[in-house]
């Protein structure tokens, strides 16, 4: 068992303390043309997640409340990437409930992501 280093007890402790705000997502949209490959695009961010294992790291107590850190294996971490279908006029709300997303370090998805599509041959 690795334990938590400081800055990630910190980051525990606020979390807990926030009840799992997005304080500490790191959002990105980028708005593309043409066509996706999406199966291009999960196995390059799986690829991102097996290089480095602070993806893949997740946040538990062992059976005397100790906390510890828990590194995933790659196959119990990978990332899925919905394909979200969305009216021109709704991509800003979709974005931003994709950016506002929550998630617990006890179980959290490796790197959450989300392709909003809102017209053929577009995707943000």
């Amino acid at each position: 068992m690795i334990p938590l280093s400081f800055a990630q007890r910190r980051m525990w402790i606020l979390h807990q303390m926030e009840g799992g705000a997005e304080t500490w997502n790191m959002p990105a949209a980028f708005r593309l043309t043409g066509s996706l490959d999406q199966a291009a695009l999960t196995a390059a961010i799986r690829d991102v997640v097996d290089r480095h294992e602070i993806l893949r790291t997740v946040y538990v107590t062992n059976d005397d409340g100790e906390l510890y850190q828990r590194i995933l294996p790659t196959a119990e971490a990978t990332p899925e990437v919905p394909d979200i279908e969305v009216a021109p006029e709704d991509v800003s709300g979709a974005v931003e409930e994709a950016m506002t997303y929550r998630f617990d370090l006890a179980v959290m998805s490796s790197v959450p992501s989300w392709c909003v599509t809102c017209t053929p041959g577009t995707t943000k």
